[in-house]
């Protein structure tokens, strides 16, 4: 068993690494911040500081998953501690949900938070930009077009490259509205392809493209 000496030496460690993160983080560090919290909290998993203060540091790297694991760590062992600790928390969690896609966890998480305190600005300004989010009430399925100027006249179906850490794609598609009509291409005409279903968590997207034949 570890003696009282120890364990004040080890939180006096854990502290010193934290202090360390948190410049780090303050001149824009966010990696080596992370590794920072990360050895505070090896030394100390029993401080919620450490966990919110690491997910911070993920959120700016956009590792929301983790981000999302250490809120839900420092709001499991926040429970006794002030609401300007937890709202932060909450406001770190629904932030990590929005990164993860899943809009309606991230507005829940945000309640959570204005449950504590209904004035909290970070908290408010976030529900606002949610609810007001193009297909925040929709299905999360979007129509699009993609014009193949692959010559053959077989279906294709191509598997998008794996989402990047960014949680971004770049595909070249225009976004069409939900008509079922058939669009003139000038360089070949194609029909509005199936919807794509929402992106999984693997981060890939099965896309379905039909190249509509354009001989007589």
């Amino acid at each position: 068993s570890m003696t009282a000496s120890n364990l004040s030496q080890r939180k006096a460690e854990a502290e010193a690494f934290k202090a360390k993160g948190n410049d780090l983080f303050q001149s824009g560090n966010s990696i080596k911040a992370f590794e920072q919290y990360s050895q505070a909290i090896d030394l100390d998993s029993t401080n919620f500081i450490y966990y919110g203060n690491r997910a911070a540091a993920a959120l700016k790297l956009n590792r929301n998953q983790e981000a999302l694991s250490d809120c839900e760590h420092a709001l499991r062992l926040s429970t006794d501690a002030s609401n300007a600790h937890r709202t932060k928390f909450f406001y770190r969690k629904a932030s990590s949900l929005v990164g993860l896609n899943r809009s309606q966890d991230a507005l829940q998480a945000l309640d959570n938070g204005l449950a504590l305190d209904n004035a909290h600005p970070q908290l408010l300004a976030l529900k606002q930009k949610l609810q007001q989010a193009p297909g925040a009430n929709k299905s999360g399925k979007k129509k699009i077009v993609i014009e193949e100027v692959d010559s053959s006249k077989d279906a294709v179906v191509e598997e998008a490259a794996p989402v990047k850490k960014s949680g971004k794609k770049k595909i070249v598609i225009e976004e069409v509205d939900s008509s079922k009509e058939a669009r003139r291409w000038t360089a070949a005409r194609m029909r509005v392809v199936e919807e794509a279903a929402p992106v999984k968590k693997s981060g890939k997207k099965k896309i379905v493209i039909e190249e509509v034949d354009s001989s007589k």
